[in-house]
């Protein structure tokens, strides 16, 4: 019981997520096959792609094993438009985030310190995100440059 009030006052999500992902799992793969019951599995799990990182494998359970797409698609499809939707009240544009995303990324890593107590990475010249990847440089999501902020 300790971890159960430990988890809600932490704030985690993931007692409020488990119960619609399993519900929505089941309802897909039990029972018969009607556009009701897609719809309605399909939904519980959108609802619990609140938290991606848990509800990411249970996806591919209803993209891969249930044999037909339409659970998938409304899973996929919700999940694009309300990226959409509420990328609309990010200050950049919904092609813009992901460079933002991506650029936040590379200047964090690129700046902060390999280990507790150690040099800057810059001056360790240890790889970075941005020296990896050859192409980090030229290329990104959607175009323009990526990398680490120039003076």
């Amino acid at each position: 019981m300790y971890a159960t009030g430990a988890t809600i006052c932490n704030g985690h999500l993931a007692l409020y997520v488990i119960p619609p992902l399993i519900a929505g799992v089941l309802m897909l793969r039990t029972g018969p096959v009607t556009a009701g019951r897609d719809l309605g599995g399909g939904l519980l799990i959108l609802a619990s792609m609140l938290k991606p990182n848990m509800a990411a494998p249970f996806f591919w359970i209803v993209a891969l094993s249930l044999g037909r797409v339409r659970p998938a698609l409304i899973v996929g499809g919700g999940y694009v438009l309300l990226t959409m939707a509420a990328a609309r009240f990010q200050p950049a544009g919904v092609i813009a985030q992901p460079n933002r995303w991506l650029h936040f990324g590379a200047d964090s890593s690129y700046y902060s310190p390999a280990l507790p107590g150690v040099a800057p990475q810059e001056e360790q010249h240890l790889p970075t995100p941005v020296s990896i990847n050859p192409l980090a440089d030229r290329v990104s999501v959607v175009g323009g440059q990526h990398g680490p902020a120039r003076a």
